[in-house]
């Protein structure tokens, strides 16, 4: 499940209590998927840049700017900051039972992904964590562009040598 559906999910669950937006949904809210990991991303930034902008901007997407208040716009930008911050610990918790069991004093990782290309603070929180998890090794993060072509391409020139 990506963070941006982790994210509608609470948030739902948030406005059902009636603890957000008045207890107010719209249908864009209430439609699967429809809020982007991106979404997640833009609102992180507001809280790295301590503003209200893309917050706003993602709520108007959404429907809800409207009736969101400035409670409303906090509440959003916490649940955004603890989902990302939840999938740092599980991203890195298991990198580092790998890590663990190879047992190398330095090691490059290479990460595809757009959530982690622009998600403004997740490979800063991997690498935070990595670094407390596995103190013994030296982890170096790398962003690897199109990484599931690179390994199609490699695997299907394998096959053709065989």
């Amino acid at each position: 499940m990506c963070l941006g559906e982790l994210a509608r999910l609470v948030l739902i669950k948030l406005a059902n209590a009636k603890l957000l937006f008045g207890g107010k949904l719209t249908e864009a809210m209430e439609t699967r998927w429809q809020f982007l990991t991106k979404y997640v991303s833009m609102v992180e930034q507001d809280n790295i840049d301590k503003g209200t902008e893309n917050t706003v901007n993602v709520l108007e997407e959404m429907g809800l700017s409207a009736v969101a208040t400035e409670q409303d716009i906090k509440i959003v930008q916490l649940v955004c900051y603890t989902i990302s911050h939840r999938a740092a610990q599980v991203i890195s918790a298991c990198t580092a039972v790998l890590l663990r069991h190879i047992n190398e004093p330095e090691v490059t990782i290479a990460i595809d992904g757009s959530l982690y290309k622009y998600h403004p603070r997740l490979r800063y929180s991997i690498s935070d964590m990595l670094a407390e998890l596995v103190p013994d090794t030296k982890c170096k993060l790398i962003l690897a562009e199109d990484g599931s072509g690179i390994g199609a391409a490699l695997v299907a020139a394998v096959a053709c040598t065989i």
